[in-house]
């Protein structure tokens, strides 16, 4: 169990470190997930929908990185 704790306390803390990465990465799988319900996107679609969404996270995440160094 104290392993668990851990692991989960080691998330918890990555995830609050860089709050924007949490958000976008929440916002694109939300999407996904509406997009899906709503019969916007098929299900063959979903992958490249989820592809996009983690590319544009890392995508702000590493231009708000490279602001805030300068």
């Amino acid at each position: 169990m104290t392993l668990i704790r851990a692991v989960v306390a080691l998330l918890i803390k990555i995830f609050a470190a860089d709050l924007w990465l949490t958000l976008t990465a929440i916002a694109a799988v939300a999407l996904c997930g509406l997009g899906l319900q709503s019969h916007i996107l098929s299900p063959a679609a979903l992958p490249w929908c989820l592809t996009a969404g983690v590319l544009a996270a890392l995508i702000i995440g590493v231009a708000r990185g490279s602001k805030r160094q300068k």
